[in-house]
């Protein structure tokens, strides 16, 4: 089930207005902590789909502010080099 809920979110995305959506749902830290966790799947065409949709919700400033400051910055950004 979480997986066709990503893939909902994923074609919401192609969309500004779905964007937007996304963005000021009540549940949006919902939405996004669970699209970053489907990107663990090994899945290549699903991480792909899934990270195209983070990109287009991260496009503006808005969309990056709401990811770091509700997802937290260690949840996208591995700090191990």
């Amino acid at each position: 089930m979480k997986y066709i809920f990503c893939f909902v979110s994923i074609r919401i995305t192609v969309d500004e207005l779905g964007c937007r959506l996304i963005l000021t749902h009540v549940k949006h830290q919902d939405i996004l902590n669970q699209l970053l966790d489907a990107l663990k799947i090994d899945d290549p065409s699903r991480t792909t789909n899934i990270a195209f949709a983070l990109a287009r919700l991260i496009e503006d400033e808005n969309g990056k502010k709401t990811l770091i400051n509700d997802c937290g910055e260690r949840k996208f950004v591995n700090y191990e080099t």
